[in-house]
């Protein structure tokens, strides 16, 4: 079993997490700059170079951004838990049915195979090509 989630992890669940965990760190570095450029108004205001005014519009603007970035960040979050709890699912799945595989007539076992496996399979000769690459 373990085996078997390490193959569906690599084969698809593994891709899309990396891009989500990409995007994630994206997002807090763009909320790491939010809270600097809100830091350095800040300090800019206490040292009178910037009016109240215009302190008030960047501190506005910085607390929009983080906002909607938040959000965003919240949302990869929950996409990845789902990733996770997905790839329990798919393992246990999997497993239930390559346990009820040897009761299941030929038929059924051949559309199974077409399933999962993303090969062609020459049943009579037992090749397998992948893209036109035989094995």
């Amino acid at each position: 079993m373990d085996l078997f989630k390490s193959i569906l992890e690599d084969w698809n669940t593994g891709t899309q997490k990396s891009m989500y965990l990409q995007h994630r760190n994206l997002v807090v570095r763009k909320l790491i700059e939010q809270e600097s450029t809100l830091s350095q108004a800040r300090k800019l205001f206490v040292a009178d170079v910037l009016k109240s005014d215009d302190y008030s519009a960047v501190k506005r603007e910085c607390h929009v951004n983080s906002k909607c970035l938040k959000r965003e960040l919240n949302d990869i979050n929950v996409k990845l838990e789902d990733i996770d709890k997905q790839s329990l699912l798919g393992c246990r799945s999997f497993v239930f049915i390559l346990k009820k595989f040897p009761s299941l007539d030929t038929a059924d076992k051949k559309h199974l195979v077409s399933l999962i496996a993303p090969l062609n399979i020459d049943f009579q000769t037992g090749e397998m090509s992948f893209m036109g690459i035989v094995q």
